[in-house]
């Protein structure tokens, strides 16, 4: 996965010598930044500070060993630039709440992430296409309880990507009957809350409106209610089509959720359209953002 091209010499630099004693300034030089420019740069773009990632992508790498091997903690702690036990177990528990033998024991949600991860590239690449370099930028935010209204459809995957189930559904079915939901928070702004199951690539989608309850819900339209929580909202550069929508899930699941600590909270994500008339008073997308519920791991 690309990041902001402004950064990526120094993601690579960085992912190349991760293990490694690690200058901060050579990190910068790489992007051609000064040290202090190249902190906030980075921290906008990733939502992480430049020593976050390095520890955080450690930390990562460390859990994956402790799931999949027997190794010894400390042989893995030190194999992944931590100078002692003490401070890799401080660092771990900081980040994924337990410590690392009881993550060992009990902890799965990187296989979970993992799975997510492989499904959405096998998605990318069917029909022989190369996996994307999308560049996304991230943030974590609070949201209040949160109501949306409008029409759902059942699918999948696969057929969204190949018969563009979802858009055709937005164009003949949801567009005409958008004047009949009231109480709209942001008119311009419409959104895609989805459900997927996983076992059988069943996907529920609700093409919909955050409204300001109370409002009636018109003839053959759905309400979903969002509890008041924390989200990761993913945004990139441009509005995504169903390939480029599977790269960004890779990189969510695959990069972003397994260094950030957090855990899923939630069954469900939903998307954010902001949408602008051309000059020919036809409807685009110009900004998409994608939230995922997320939550802190109680401390053990």
């Amino acid at each position: 996965m690309a990041f902001d091209p402004r950064i990526q010499k120094s993601v690579t630099y960085l992912e190349e010598h991760l293990f490694e004693p690690l200058e901060l300034e050579r990190v910068a030089a790489a992007s051609g930044f000064s040290l202090s420019h190249f902190y906030r740069l980075f921290m906008l773009t990733t939502g992480f500070s430049v020593r976050e990632f390095i520890r955080n992508k450690r930390l990562a790498a460390a859990a994956g060993e402790l799931i999949h091997s027997r190794r010894r903690v400390l042989d893995i702690a030190l194999d992944c630039g931590f100078e002692s036990q003490e401070v890799f177990t401080r660092a771990f528990q900081a980040l994924y709440g337990v410590a690392p033998v009881n993550y060992r024991r009990n902890r799965r949600e990187l296989e979970d992430f993992a799975a997510t991860h492989d499904r959405s590239a096998e998605i990318e690449s069917r029909g022989g296409y190369d996996l994307l370099d999308l560049p996304v930028t991230v943030r974590v935010e609070e949201h209040e309880r949160l109501t949306f209204v409008g029409m759902s459809i059942t699918t999948s995957l696969t057929a969204n990507i190949d018969e563009n189930v979802i858009p055709r559904f937005w164009e003949k079915e949801f567009a005409p009957r958008i004047h009949e939901i009231r109480g709209q928070v942001n008119p311009t702004q419409s959104i895609g809350f989805e459900r997927l199951d996983p076992s059988n690539d069943q996907l529920y989608h609700l093409a919909c409106f955050q409204v300001e309850p109370p409002v009636a819900v018109p003839t053959r339209m759905t309400q979903e209610e969002i509890a008041a929580g924390t989200f990761a909202v993913f945004t990139p550069a441009h509005p995504l089509g169903p390939r480029e929508y599977s790269a960004l899930v890779r990189y969510a699941f695959g990069e972003w959720l397994p260094i950030s600590g957090y855990l899923l909270d939630g069954d469900f994500t939903f998307d954010r359209y902001t949408m602008r008339l051309t000059e020919t008073g036809i409807p685009e997308c110009v900004k998409l953002e994608v939230f995922v519920p997320v939550t802190k791991p109680l401390k053990a």
